[in-house]
């Protein structure tokens, strides 16, 4: 008896002369002949397959031909033992090589999309406990009443900082539904160097989005930002030592 599965490259066989004989290493076979037994062909196959042994015996029972079967039927289940347990390391080679790819597609995937480009089950997933995902970023509206600067204290304590939002009215909106405060502490002040209207990550704050006649300085020292979900635009300034609800930010 002899082989005919024709690999791609000349295979290298032991003495032994029939399939019978366990060969002593192959170059991948084809898949249209399993009497033979198929080995790991490099490292990786060999630590893919060894992490997943303990699932053999069961998927070998799953895969089996049915005349492994029928060998313990007519007494002789040598040779279609040795089939069976080929199917089952082929098997179990290509889902190995299946999960090592979709891992490498998830990973590649989670590097290059953008935040904006994800689904809403996604953004769900990243944003933690107990931020709400609102266009693509991630929010979280306490209940607490603080100064601006114990406020950023407690932002921060969660992994986060005031809010310094994207979509300004998308964070309206969250309130809105919230049925939160008029007014809570967001990220911006004009306690920099410079004494212009900064949020908390360094970014100028758009004009267009003060509310008429603000910022005032009203009061004294009014140096730090507020935003009013009853106004239009939504933007006023407020001393920094009144005690208000706020909103934290995780920065994804």
């Amino acid at each position: 008896m002899t082989c005919s599965c024709n690999p791609p490259r000349p295979p290298v066989y032991s003495s032994a002369s029939s399939c019978e004989d366990p060969p002593v290493r192959y170059h991948p076979p084809c898949r249209h002949h399993l009497r033979c037994l198929l080995l790991p062909q490099s490292r990786s196959q060999l630590v893919a397959m060894t992490s997943v042994a303990h699932y053999g015996v069961l998927l070998m029972l799953v895969v089996a031909p049915i005349d492994f079967i029928k060998g313990f039927v007519d007494g002789d289940p040598s040779e279609d033992l040795r089939s069976a347990v080929a199917m089952s390391q082929l098997v179990l080679a290509q889902q190995a090589q299946f999960f090592r790819e979709l891992i490498n597609a998830t990973r590649g995937r989670n590097n290059c999309c953008d935040t904006l480009g994800k689904s809403d089950l996604e953004l769900q997933e990243v944003c933690p406990d107990p931020y709400s995902t609102v266009v693509g970023e991630c929010f979280y509206l306490s209940p607490n009443q603080l100064s601006w600067h114990s406020s950023r204290h407690f932002c921060r304590g969660m992994g986060g900082d005031l809010a310094t939002p994207r979509h300004l009215y998308a964070l309206k909106a969250f309130i809105t539904e919230k049925r939160g405060p008029k007014a809570v502490w967001i990220g911006g002040t004009d306690l920099g160097a410079d004494g212009g209207w900064r949020w908390v990550n360094g970014d100028t704050v758009d004009s267009a989005d003060w509310a008429h006649k603000q910022p005032n300085n009203d009061r004294p020292v009014e140096q730090c930002l507020h935003l009013r979900r009853d106004w239009h635009p939504v933007l006023g300034d407020l001393p920094c030592h009144i005690s208000q609800r706020f909103v934290c930010q995780y920065i994804l």
